[in-house]
């Protein structure tokens, strides 16, 4: 966008002051032929589906409003041919690129000396605009601040190379470009490519590297059309072209290129429309709620293995794929053939084989022997990835130019062929770290695709409504990655501990495999963890891989989610769920391969899942159950029991030994195996100073990144479905919670709560809030029923999303607890909606933890009968689902 100079000071929307025949009225017919004409182009679209057609129209209307405001005002000025002052559009507007609700830019050229007379041009402009509801961004310069400007800025640069005459003085404008051409683009060139690609890393660092997020920038991602852009940009400043299309002429573009960058425009360009539309305002997020919608819109239809969004989305990644190759390969060309980079001109190629290496990159010696189309030139492809990763290179890109070209017709030569897997097998565990660097390239060389059939599959396969940041295919190249940094000497603090598990694991080779095949049984509709088991076997029993790797390979593949299911969903405070868990790991070196595995896998799941949360409990899984296997002894409940208690007594000044003994009578059991010395302490004060009374205490939690609240208060029915409701109308969600009943009568329950952003409170007004809602509803000063709770649900919009609800019950894990878990769609009170089925069932909940995955939600709870029994027989336990199911569906 131009830059606001110092006019835009002076500049107010009071239509008094504009000196302009019937404002008022003009204004207003503008404003209705504006929205008619607008409403015509929108509906248009919506039937056609072509949204640079749509961006075009909406320019040409724009001209056309700014041109009747601006020959409307001169027919009252006098010597209207003497004007130094012509109105240009730049950015989107000036390349006739229009979206719905982008800003509109627009650069007021003059030569006019008094800001006064040059405010008589503006400002009736920009008031109309204004009135008309768009956002205007605008800058007012002369023809030698232009150049000036274009010299130090890239984005104003940009600006005048895609500029275009709406109205005034044409001959000022004829100066403007011709000054330009001569200063800048005469000049500047190889400085203009530099600072081109130096944004663009800049941009792609803030907005995320990836163009395989789940949820990606239209406008800004990788692949997307501020690429599209980069590459006009570059056509016109430094080839002088029109199109994208005239590249082919300099050889920098092949026909199917240009064609396919033209198709690539018109794609984003539509769904980028229907984003502003369906959003209402400039939004550039294609946010899961919209990529369902926009899938609807443009046509695509629900098949058998995929969803339509889920094929939209495939397609959307292939696209934006096949952008970033193409701009790849264009800056490295254009960097060879015009010597952007210094390079030793003095240094000899080496040849290695049938490759020669210049520059720290490897080619191929004779290019073409790769257009034969036989199984000779798929050789050359597979060898010179090898030999690059063995001797660390890059690989021309004219050598991955010409790799694209051509792969597609190997693909019967390379499809499964044992001899392009094994080089495969050599690249996935080469002993440098760069395997991450490679398996990638081949995978966007389209490679991996036709050797590996279910890779391709999975290749730009989202996880709809989920927790991961990631399409399946960028999600494992991730991890592999990640294994990778285990090799560094220089790692955080925090990543010693993995590391030094990693060092003791007896075949790391075991964990690359297992880490490339995890995921590539998705999308099949059936269990992911067994149907990529079974191609990780069956490629293991191709490659004849050692039979117990084999079998190390594929039990790790799967049980790849049960140390994290573990970690988070059990109480690892629970000795039981200790043993049972020892017992399906059965050795040392399953425990370390699958520690790894998993921290890997929700490292390279989101930033956000990777957060202490999460880390802690699955590093005390990992220590006790290895403590377990090592030969130690898990202690028995009541032995821990009279070790904490006999703690207590000691080396404590706050009080007495008789009243701690005292107190800690009235305490039951869990208590003292849930919690360490010093919370336990704390709660001893709160029972002693409050006795009977009520008490809330709110803090931070840094280890469990959420806010806790403990809850001192009479015992009594339903206490913990109310005090849920009370987190929720108060606008927040409870993560966790755990609850107690004294043997004074008393209940001690702790709830850990975080925001809607699933932050921890952050805001002493939301602590007050809460704090003061809490005592209402224990004071009974309010109620908490349906109708409170709905009132903060109907703000947000939950019925975009769909995620199947499943119900487990777990009778194993715990000896005194029925484990039960319900996993669906997340929502405002859903705690409160379970926590108060759950009592009218007449169940008691020990101990709840609640789980957000992206849109759904996990929640697990340790229930008994009103005896304090499990729920053991089967008619109970179909009951209970069934109950759950029903509520779950309103």
């Amino acid at each position: 966008m131009p830059e606001k100079l110092s006019l835009n000071n002076n500049l107010n929307r009071d239509e008094k002051e504009i000196e302009f025949p019937n404002f008022g009225l003009f204004s207003k017919k503008l404003k209705k032929f504006y929205e008619n004409e607008n409403k015509k182009l929108i509906k248009d679209f919506k039937q056609k589906n072509n949204g640079l057609n749509l961006a075009k129209k909406r320019s040409f209307l724009l001209d056309k409003i700014i041109c009747k405001c601006y020959d409307g005002y001169l027919l009252n000025l006098k010597k209207k041919e003497n004007l130094k002052f012509c109105i240009v559009a730049t950015g989107g507007f000036g390349r006739v690129e229009l979206a719905p609700y982008s800003d509109i830019d627009i650069l007021f050229l003059h030569s006019i000396k008094k800001k006064s007379n040059l405010e008589k041009f503006v400002k009736p402009i920009l008031h109309i605009l204004w009135n008309l509801g768009l956002r205007v961004g605008y800058a007012t310069r002369t023809v030698e601040e232009c150049i000036r400007y274009s010299k130090k800025k890239i984005d104003i640069c940009t600006s005048i190379l895609e500029s275009r005459f709406i109205s005034g003085n044409y001959d000022l404008y004829k100066i403007l470009i011709t000054k330009y051409k001569k200063n800048i683009i005469g000049k500047y060139g190889k400085n203009f490519v530099k600072s081109i690609f130096f944004e663009r890393r800049k941009r792609l660092k803030e907005i995320g590297e990836s163009r395989n997020l789940l949820e990606p920038n239209i406008k800004n991602g990788k692949g997307a059309i501020r690429d599209l852009q980069t590459l006009d940009w570059i056509g016109k400043f430094f080839y002088k072209v029109k199109k994208i299309n005239d590249l082919v002429n300099y050889k920098i573009l092949d026909k199917n290129s240009a064609q396919s960058l033209v198709e690539a425009k018109k794609f984003f360009w539509t769904v980028r429309s229907y984003l502003h539309i369906l959003s209402g305002r400039p939004n550039e997020q294609l946010n899961f709620e919209y990529q369902k919608l926009i899938a609807k819109k443009i046509g695509y239809k629900k098949k058998i293995e995929l969803l339509d969004v889920e094929k939209f989305m495939k397609d959307y990644f292939f696209t934006a794929k096949r952008v970033s190759d193409l701009i790849r390969i264009y800056y490295t060309l254009i960097e060879d053939k015009e010597n952007l980079v210094k390079t030793n001109k003095n240094k000899k190629l080496i040849k290695i084989d049938n490759f020669i290496i210049e520059n720290k990159k490897i080619n191929f010696f004779d290019n073409f022997k790769l257009r034969n189309n036989d199984i000779n030139s798929c050789n050359s492809i597979f060898q010179i990835l090898e030999v690059a990763q063995q001797k660390n290179l890059n690989i021309n890109p004219k050598a991955i130019r010409l790799i694209l070209e051509n792969v597609e017709n190997l693909k019967n030569k390379i499809k499964g062929r044992k001899k392009f897997l094994e080089v495969f097998f050599r690249i996935l565990t080469f002993k440098k770290n760069n395997k991450e660097k490679f398996i990638k390239l081949m995978s966007d060389l389209g490679i991996l695709g036709i050797l590996i059939p279910d890779y391709k599959r999975v290749s730009g396969q989202i996880q709809f409504g989920g927790f991961h940041k990631y399409t399946v295919d960028e999600h494992t190249i991730k991890a592999i990655g990640f294994i990778d940094e285990f090799h560094k000497k220089n790692l955080f603090k925090e990543d010693l501990l993995y590391k030094q598990i990693f060092s003791e694991i007896i075949s790391s080779r075991v964990l690359y495999v297992a880490m490339f095949f995890h995921d590539l049984g998705k999308g099949t509709g059936k269990d992911h963890s067994i149907i990529s088991s079974r191609i990780a076997e069956k490629f293991c029993t191709d490659l004849q891989i050692d039979q117990s790797e084999k079998n190390t390979i594929v039990w790790l593949i799967k049980n790849h989610l049960l140390m994290n299911k573990i970690s988070q969903k059990r109480d690892i405070d629970d000795s039981n769920t200790i043993f049972e868990f020892a017992k399906k790991i059965q050795s040392l070196e399953k425990l370390k391969l699958l520690f790894i595995f998993t921290v890997v896998d929700m490292k390279a799941t989101s930033k956000a899942i990777w957060n202490s949360w999460n880390k802690f409990p699955l590093q005390q899984l990992f220590l006790k159950t290895r403590n377990l296997l090592l030969g130690g002894k898990i202690n028995k409940d009541e032995n821990l029991i009279e070790s904490m208690k006999y703690k207590l007594t000691k080396n404590n000044n706050l009080l007495s030994k008789k009243k701690i003994e005292n107190l800690i009578k009235i305490l039951p059991s869990e208590i003292f195996l849930n919690n360490e010395k010093e919370k336990i302490i704390k709660f001893l004060k709160i029972i002693n100073k409050f006795k009977k009374k009520s008490f809330i205490q709110i803090s931070q939690n840094k280890k469990k990144l959420a806010t806790e609240i403990i809850i001192y208060t009479k015992d009594n029915i339903g206490l913990l479905y109310k005090l849920a409701g009370a987190v929720s109308i108060s606008g927040f969600n409870v993560v966790e919670a755990k609850v107690s009943t004294l043997k004074n009568g008393m209940a001690l329950d702790v709830l850990w709560v975080r925001d809607l952003n699933n932050d921890m409170l952050d805001k002493l007004y939301h602590f007050s809030k809460l704090e003061n809602t809490l005592y209402d509803v224990l004071e009974k000063k309010i109620s908490i029923n349906e109708k409170k709770i709905n009132e903060v649900r109907k703000n947000f919009n939950e019925k975009l999303f769909k995620i199947n609800t499943k119900i487990f019950v777990d009778n194993n894990m715990s000896k005194k607890h029925t484990i039960l878990e319900v996993n669906t769609l997340d929502r405002i009170g859903l705690i409160y909606d379970l926590t108060k089925k759950l009592y009218n069932l007449k169940l008691k909940i020990s101990s709840a933890k609640i789980l957000t995955m992206g849109k759904g939600a996990s929640e697990i709870f340790y229930i008994q009968d009103y005896k304090g029994k499990k729920i053991q027989l089967s008619n109970n336990i179909n009951s209970l689902k069934r109950s759950i199911k029903k509520l779950l569906k309103k």
